[in-house]
C-alpha cells in the first residue's frame, strides 16, 4: 500500500528548509526623456483628435434626428445625451 503523509509532515518536507534566499531583481534603466516628450505629445494629439472625432459623430447624429437632443454642460465639460 501506498504511504500517506498527515499534512504536517508533507508541508515540513516540502517548506523551504534549506533554500537561499533570491537576489533582488535589477533596478530598471532611468526612461530617455525626450523620448518620453516626445511619446506624449504624439498621446496628446491622438487623443485630441479622438475627441475631435466623438463630438463630430455626436453633432451629426443630432442633426440627423439619431438623438433627440444635446446639452453642453460647461460645469463639468460634459456632452449630456437626453
Amino acid at each position: 500500500m501506498a504511504e500517506v503523509g498527515t499534512p504536517s509532515a508533507v508541508s515540513t518536507s516540502t517548506g523551504n528548509a534549506g533554500k537561499e534566499k533570491a537576489a533582488p531583481p535589477p533596478k530598471p534603466e532611468r526612461p530617455d526623456e525626450e523620448t518620453y516628450k516626445n511619446e506624449l505629445a504624439k498621446a496628446e494629439k491622438e487623443l485630441k483628435a479622438a475627441e475631435e472625432r466623438m463630438v463630430s459623430a455626436l453633432l451629426s447624429a443630432v442633426r440627423i434626428g439619431v438623438i433627440e437632443a444635446a446639452h453642453w454642460s460647461s460645469t463639468y465639460d460634459v456632452i449630456l445625451i437626453v
